[in-house]
């Protein structure tokens, strides 16, 4: 279980690392806003979450903001692994393609684990 802020930051650090460099101007600039806004009102969004009876019931949140990232990677990797990849379609962002191995790395991110490149 994680903080919910913790795994914003990880999310955060994921679109900057992983998604902005492979987009164009302007669907980097839309995510970034949109990441912002996140950022700007991430205590709305907790507590909005901390109080919707979905999240609580299936246990991808608890009443103190923990956020299950390890059954929650686990079921959405599992899913994509399915069909190889699952493809997202976000206005004003364009397509974007996830695998199985981007759950690995956005995990390892908002655990707070350096992806260490071997040529270093």
């Amino acid at each position: 279980m994680y903080e919910f802020e913790k795994v914003i930051d990880g999310l955060t650090r994921y679109i900057d690392s992983e998604l902005c460099p492979r987009m164009n101007d302007v669907q980097n600039f839309a995510i970034r806003v949109l990441a912002g806004r996140v950022i700007e009102n991430e205590n709305n969004i907790k507590e909005a979450l901390i109080k919707n009876g979905f999240f609580r019931t299936f246990g991808i949140m608890d009443s103190d903001g923990m956020v299950d990232v390890e059954g929650l990677s686990n079921d959405i990797k599992r899913e994509i692994a399915r069909r190889d990849k699952l493809t997202l379609s976000i206005p004003w962002i364009g397509k974007i393609t996830f695998r199985p191995s981007d759950v690995d790395v956005l995990h390892r991110m908002i655990a707070g684990e350096e992806i260490h490149n071997d040529n270093n």
